[in-house]
């Protein structure tokens, strides 16, 4: 018991000289997301990588709408087999709307999710050489912070670097 007792007052000791000696530095993660150049050429670089994929799905959508617009116009007056060819087509390109977004979706997020591991990597770089710069122990998102006194926001020298 006596043992468990001194460890205990050994781990609480400690903490308190480390959280004398601590440096914190915070991040807001919402203005580095926002305003770090490498986002912002990875969104404009996934937007024109998927942009001919997203017009060819605008395209049969519009097709599609015509398609419904004419067998809700004239499907009344249609002969029978027209009208069944109309919606078995109209059927068909809802299903290929479906496949053909859940298919730009699944490629979209995995494009991005690549591009944006190697921004984080880089971004953890910066974080870690910003901190030592600056002296910290410990740099903690901004985001995570409830409450902190005696921190230093190293959020724009981040942004800075990674503009570098």
């Amino acid at each position: 018991m006596k043992k468990y007792l001194l460890a205990l007052l050994f781990a609480v000791t400690s903490l308190s000289i480390f959280a004398d000696d601590a440096k914190m530095g915070i991040v807001d993660m919402t203005a580095v997301r926002t305003r770090t150049p490498q986002i912002q050429q990875m969104q404009k670089d996934l937007q024109s990588q998927f942009a001919a994929r997203e017009q060819q799905i605008q395209q049969t959508q519009q097709k599609l709408q015509e398609d419904l617009a004419k067998l809700n116009r004239d499907g009344s007056v249609m002969a029978p087999d027209a009208r069944n060819a109309l919606t078995k087509q109209a059927q068909a390109e809802q299903q290929n709307v479906r496949t053909m977004i859940s298919a730009l979706q699944k490629d979209y997020y995995a494009k991005q999710n690549e591009m944006l591991q190697r921004i984080i990597a880089k971004m953890q770089g910066v974080v870690s050489k910003v901190a030592k710069e600056k002296g910290l122990t410990i740099v903690m998102p901004k985001e995570a912070i409830l409450y902190a006194t005696n921190y230093t926001d190293i959020t724009q020298d981040v942004i800075t670097e990674m503009g570098k």
